[in-house]
Order: structure tokens, then sequence, then C-alpha cells
């Protein structure tokens, strides 16, 4: 990691890379000292790329900095293939997703009147590119687990502590929504068999999803949500979830959504 005051040849790189790219002038590319002039460039640089904004060069920040151009045109064409499918026909008051830019905007009349981080999908649990209406918000929810959380996240882990269940205010349901006795359930064939029942969180401080969820329907079962993981929104890269977007002022902008949908 490069930082202020250092001395270094490798400053010598980071003032060229920076240059290249509009972000340092290069009237000081011969000193190897990271001096204010580096600092300030690489804040400019990460603030462009939606990185952690620290004057470091760090692991995260090298990384950007060493994907070829080759790489950033791919990556345009992509997205903008994307938006092609996604983002025409736009209603006049929209919410949008930005998740590689970990945010989500509402955008009303044009103007972006609400914008706020966000945690989206791991990289094996990405969240899905999709375009829906929400349709209604549900405060207190309960959180019925989706079956790939519950084969590979929570089935191990009712396994390993038998007060699981009971600690995180969880309860197991039939298909008809009946209530079982997790005491008369062999665990220990699951999850290698397939679990004919339903787990679900009830609401409460407990709750995986906070004080509030925003519904719109959509066949990944997707949707926005409260968390009780706050921490995660200090990080720069919020790539953290299963695949819902977590959101840091829900309840602000359910008051926001409320109060255009009058009744």
């Amino acid at each position: 990691m490069l930082k202020s005051g250092m001395v270094n040849p490798r400053v010598l790189t980071i003032r060229q890379r920076l240059a290249v790219t509009g972000d340092m002038s290069t009237l000081s590319m011969e000193s190897a000292l990271y001096d204010d002039d580096v600092k300030t460039s690489v804040e400019k640089f990460q603030q462009r790329h939606g990185l952690e904004v620290n004057g470091l060069v760090d692991k995260v920040t090298l990384a950007a900095m060493n994907v070829p151009v080759e790489g950033r045109i791919g990556q345009l064409r992509v997205n903008l293939d994307r938006a092609r499918w996604v983002l025409h026909d736009l209603p006049q008051n929209f919410v949008m997703v930005d998740i590689a830019g970990f945010n989500v905007q509402y955008i009303r009349s044009g103007q972006v009147v609400w914008k706020t981080r966000a945690i989206v999908g791991k990289t094996y649990r990405k969240t899905p590119v999709f375009r829906s209406n929400i349709r209604y918000i549900i405060f207190n929810p309960i959180w019925t687990i989706p079956p790939t959380i519950l084969r590979e996240d929570i089935l191990p882990k009712i396994k390993r502590d038998p007060e699981y269940l009971r600690n995180k205010n969880m309860v197991v349901l039939d298909q008809l929504g009946k209530q079982i006795d997790s005491a008369t359930i062999d665990w220990s064939q699951y999850p290698g068999n397939s679990f004919p029942y339903l787990i679900r969180q009830q609401p409460g401080p407990k709750n995986t999803l906070g004080r509030v969820k925003f519904i719109f329907p959509n066949k990944h079962a997707v949707y926005l949500h409260d968390t009780l993981k706050k921490s995660g929104f200090e990080r720069a890269e919020r790539a953290l979830s299963s695949g819902c977007i977590r959101i840091q002022n829900p309840l602000h902008f359910s008051e926001l959504l409320l109060a255009d949908k009058p009744g």
C-alpha cells in the first residue's frame, strides 16, 4: 500500500497512470514522493470509480488502476446493452438500483430527489438486472427463508446449533402454513435431502429484513429492505447480500413513496 509521505519508485508509475486518465497534472512526473498532489489525484480517481475515497493506493484502488482500456470498453458495452432494455420508456417517477455503484436513487420528474447507499448481491449470488413495479410496502415484515439461503446457510446452522431457530425467532411451517414442532424433525438428513418445510422468521428486532421491505413482484424473489447489519454501509465495496438490496435509509424512502401515493 502507498500513502502520503512515502518515497517509493512505484509512485512514479502511479503519477503516470493518473496523468493518462486526466486525474493528475503532467507537470510533476519526476518525484517518487507520495505528496499532496498524488493523494488528491488518487482521491479523484477513487471518486470516479465508486471506490472508498481515502487517498491510499490500497489493494482495491490498485486493482482498479490495473484494469486495461479494453476491459473498460468491454464493461461499457455490457452496460450499454443492459441499458437498452432496462432503461427505455421509463415513467416520470422511478427508482433505480445502481448495482455497480452500490446505491439506490429515486427519480421524480427527471430529478434525483433521494439517494442512499445500498448493499447488493455477492459475486456468487448476484443481484439480477430486471424491471418491475413497486406494488406495496410491508412494515415489521416476516421473512420466509428463500430456498438457496435455506439450503446453503440456514440448515447447516440448525444442525450445528439446536437453539438456532429459537434464538433467531424462527418457526417451521408445513406447505399449508401449519406450524411444526422443530424437535420432531430429524435435521441430520438435511440439507442432503429435499427439505419439505418452510422456515419463517417472525417480525421483531431480530428479523433479518429489519423494519420494512418494498415489494416489486419478480421471478427472482428479490426486493428492497432494511437490515440489521448497518456496518456494511460503511464499506466501499458493498456486494455482501444474497441477491436482495439492503438500503441505508428505508424509512425515509417509504415516506417519500407514500407521499407520492396519497390514500
